[in-house]
């Protein structure tokens, strides 16, 4: 039995969503047990009974209950706003591009609620910004590798105290609450006292939704 704990512990410790799934009682222990029983066999080498995974489980959900694991508590006031009518735009980086990026913040209009995010990365440069602007940044980098444009997505920004920046599993539950949602996650933008979402328009109640529960859940 003490072989089978740990066999279960190792198995899930690495799953967080499973883990939370059994600390908020929606997971079917029984029907978890038959799922990972092959594996702890595999691992055994033997046939095990699958009331003894599941008497593993319980335990261990006990323990991460005790833990509070992946609880993080939402402390002080949390904005949140939504910014509509975006769209994403993705260039392969080269040399010839950069001179470019300066003129991005001469096509936008930031006095009138304008919007432009440059994320880069090691090989691609990610363009977040107004849809009125799409087609000027594709002219702009027409001679340039596109990668991929997309439209109809919405920001979610949350503004947030900055004692969260020294403080562990704020990205974590955040991206955690949209992923209960299923919801998919085009980019995600940081400063040092705000997040911002980037999902599709056919997501973004939902999205706010679960952003508004777990602020008032605190």
């Amino acid at each position: 039995m003490v072989q089978i704990s740990l066999l279960v512990k190792e198995h899930l410790n690495s799953r967080p969503f499973i883990q939370e799934g059994l600390v908020r009682n929606v997971i079917s222990q029984g029907y978890l047990a038959h799922e990972i029983a092959p594996y702890i066999e595999k691992r055994l080498g033997k046939k095990v009974k699958v009331t003894s995974v599941m008497m593993a489980i319980r335990r261990y959900a006990e323990h991460l209950s005790n833990q509070k694991v992946n609880q993080f508590n939402l402390k002080g006031k949390i904005d949140i706003t939504l910014k509509s009518n975006l769209c994403e735009i993705t260039v392969l980086k080269s040399p010839t591009i950069f001179p470019k990026i300066t003129k991005l913040y001469q096509l936008v209009n930031f006095n009138e609620g304008g919007i432009l995010n440059i994320i880069q990365g090691n090989y691609e440069v990610t363009m977040i910004t107004n849809e009125s602007n799409k087609k000027k940044i594709l002219t702009l980098f027409k001679q340039d590798k596109i990668k991929r444009v997309d439209s109809n997505l919405v920001g979610i920004a949350l503004k947030y105290s900055e004692d969260y920046f020294e403080t562990s599993g704020l990205v974590f539950t955040l991206v955690r609450t949209l992923a209960w949602e299923n919801i998919n996650i085009c980019e995600y933008v940081s400063t040092l006292t705000e997040s911002i979402f980037i999902v599709y328009e056919k997501d973004a109640l939902n999205a706010y939704n679960a952003f508004q529960n777990l602020i008032h859940a605190k």
